[in-house]
């Protein structure tokens, strides 16, 4: 790593410099470029691709374990889990976890369900004679915000609106 910094930082100052700074010598920085990469860091490489290709052939809900799992029965790679972990890790590939699926209405109550007066009414002609409204939820980073709003029929228009962070039932 610390050769790697040198490399990187050649035209700021002069080499002794910057050896000096990250305490090596510049024999040991000569030695380092001139070594051969190893075997390990060369497949380090190759098993980076096969990685990465599961890892978005999958969609990116792949962890380490079920890319381990790929690499073992279809690619046929003997590898530990914890190199997969590391080498994702390095090239910053996290899986993406679904969201659990959750119930948020109940459409198995007792409550009353409202007649559709508008189905078989008279066809609008003149705008605000007739409004409809429509609550909805969103899900932010602060948790659920619930929308209300209020449409005139004729024109199309959100005449009114209400924003909340619980729903809230008018009294009668």
């Amino acid at each position: 790593m610390r050769f790697r910094a040198i490399e990187a930082f050649a035209g700021g100052c002069p080499l002794v410099r910057r050896c000096a700074l990250l305490r090596v010598t510049p024999g040991g920085y000569y030695a380092w470029q001139d070594r051969p990469e190893s075997e390990r860091s060369r497949q380090d490489r190759v098993l980076a691709v096969q990685i990465a290709a599961i890892f978005h052939e999958f969609k990116k809900v792949y962890g380490s374990p079920r890319v381990h799992q790929e690499l073992l029965e279809r690619h046929d790679v003997s590898c530990s889990r914890k190199r997969v972990a590391r080498l994702m890790q390095k090239l910053t590939l996290q899986a993406v976890q679904a969201r659990r699926f959750r119930h948020t209405t109940d459409s198995d109550h007792a409550h009353p369900v409202a007649p559709n007066r508008l189905a078989d009414g008279p066809e609008v002609t003149q705008p605000d004679h007739v409004f409809v409204t429509d609550a909805t939820y969103i899900w932010t980073k602060q948790g659920w915000l619930y929308l209300a709003a209020v449409m005139d029929l004729f024109t199309r228009r959100i005449v009114g609106w209400a924003v909340g962070n619980r729903l809230r039932v008018p009294r009668r």
